[in-house]
């Protein structure tokens, strides 16, 4: 499974006219990938990431998909 995270910086109302605010906000987004991660249970899972804004973020994407990995090999 390949899954493309944008990046904060790229989710706003300016680019994405047509969506609605609480859909952009990472909380929301992230809910949805981890969600749409575990439903279809993949061997393999590459995300993609576009500028990460923060460290944290990047750290808190690693952390994510380590535990996922963690989860589905035991």
């Amino acid at each position: 499974m390949c899954y493309n995270v944008l990046c904060d910086k790229y989710a706003t109302r300016q680019m994405y006219g047509y969506c609605p605010s609480w859909a952009l906000e990472w909380e929301y987004r992230k809910k949805g990938i981890l969600d749409e991660i575990r439903h279809y249970a993949a061997d393999i899972i590459s995300l993609q990431v576009r500028k990460l804004m923060n460290s944290f973020q990047n750290v808190l994407l690693v952390t994510i998909w380590v535990s996922l990995c963690v989860r589905m090999c035991v």
